[in-house]
């Protein structure tokens, strides 16, 4: 119970956890709100926000969940294929 909590906290702050160091965000820059995927690393026993990962306004976020699908569909055909050509795939 406590760990769903916490990842209710979480998300009305506007984080979201993608693994044990990467986090989406909503963080604001320049008066304007972003979607921030990045890495996080630990220093005294803080969590901070690391150099590696993207910044993206509302409108380029919005084409990137419109392309999620087809993204997808990409992501999968090619895995299937490279399965098939490595002899795991279905025969």
């Amino acid at each position: 119970m406590e760990e769903i909590n916490r990842k209710l906290e979480s998300e009305e702050e506007g984080q979201w956890p993608i693994s044990h160091n990467r986090k989406a965000c909503i963080r604001e820059f320049n008066s304007k709100y972003m979607v921030d995927v990045r890495e996080f690393y630990t220093k005294d026993g803080k969590e901070c926000p690391g150099k590696k990962g993207i910044m993206m306004p509302q409108c380029q976020w919005a084409k990137f969940i419109q392309s999620a699908n087809a993204i997808n569909a990409v992501v999968l055909k090619r895995s299937q294929s490279k399965e098939v050509d490595n002899g795991k795939g279905d025969s």
